[in-house]
């Protein structure tokens, strides 16, 4: 009998693609595997048309928050599902506990603020995080269980295999809740000053160029890929994308842009995954772009860490301990 799972996550202006993005990737792996999966959550046009396109599931009706008065509505929708995954930075303890001992509750914890001894899974894939147990029944700590876009895959496969070549073209990535066009602004302009014969692209929330910034503007689309594809650096804010990038063999490089983004690109930094060009506040532009130059000039550390510390294999693994709630 199949599996169902449901998700439960938010995607829009104010909370980024991240917290979607990756819940996305997770479920199409489990639906790969032979899961009936749903989503429930505010979710918009982005989000919508990416489940469209991979033909899942979406649960009608306002979910509430995350708190514990929105719990009895959450066990409600999970009814029927044998899994109930949820992934928030504004989950509370009190819709944990409501919840973790009624169904198999599956939670992504970046923050690892929670308590989840009653919890069926914790998952936080940040770099390190299997030295810190989060305390639920069963854990996928660490980027052993990272989650990606099976498209990537491929094209981690084929960027490990071929040979590098100069850095000819720029991706600027900027999401998440403390997206700022500014900043996203400041970005482009830091990328052309380092790189000045380098093609620069950068994606903005609507698709609309910045006034009087270089480069082409993208809008977001569900096919990441293609993006990291057309990229031979990729310049973000210290979120997913960076872990993405590094899976699929593109050199990055990352200004973040919270205190949890700043202390996760620093241990990333420090496995030569990325480069970190410090905090988006009050960031030093000029020792920023020498960094930057040099990370251009030679990649090399960067593209054999790829491959020491990172696996192929990480979505799926998840997706496996998954299918055993």
């Amino acid at each position: 009998m199949s599996r169902k799972i449901l998700f439960r996550c938010d995607c829009g202006p104010e909370v980024g693609f991240g917290h979607f993005t990756r819940s996305l990737s997770l479920a199409r792996a489990l639906k790969a595997k032979g899961a009936s999966i749903s989503f429930w959550g505010e979710l918009d046009a982005f989000a919508r048309a990416a489940l469209s396109k991979h033909a899942i599931g979406r649960l009608k009706g306002a979910p509430g928050g995350f708190r514990g008065q929105d719990a009895p509505k959450a066990l409600a929708a999970a009814q029927g599902f044998d899994a109930f995954v949820v992934d928030s930075y504004a989950l509370e303890q009190g819709y944990v506990d409501a919840i973790a001992d009624r169904c198999a509750l599956a939670v992504f914890d970046d923050q690892r603020k929670l308590r989840l001894a009653e919890a069926a899974l914790g998952i936080c894939f940040r770099a390190g995080a299997e030295s810190a147990p989060t305390g639920a029944k069963k854990e996928a700590l660490g980027l052993e269980y990272l989650v990606v876009p099976p498209e990537l895959r491929a094209l981690r496969e084929k960027r490990l295999k071929a040979e590098p070549g100069p850095i000819r073209r720029v991706l600027v990535f900027f999401s998440g809740r403390a997206f700022d066009p500014a900043l996203l602004a400041k970005a482009v302009r830091l990328c052309a000053d380092a790189l000045p014969k380098a093609e620069i692209r950068y994606l903005t929330r609507d698709g609309r160029p910045l006034e009087g910034v270089p480069g082409t503007a993208l809008a977001p689309t569900p096919a990441v890929e293609t993006l990291y594809a057309a990229a031979d650096l990729l310049v973000n804010g210290g979120g997913l994308v960076k872990y993405e990038a590094a899976y699929c063999a593109l050199p990055s490089a990352a200004l973040s842009q919270t205190e949890l983004q700043d202390e996760d690109t620093k241990v990333l930094a420090k496995l030569g995954l990325t480069l970190d060009l410090g905090r988006a506040e009050g960031f030093d532009a000029e020792a920023a772009k020498v960094r930057l130059a040099a990370l251009a000039e030679d990649p090399s550390a960067q593209r054999a860490a790829f491959q020491k510390h990172l696996d192929t294999g990480s979505t799926e693994r998840l997706a496996e301990l998954v299918l055993t709630l």
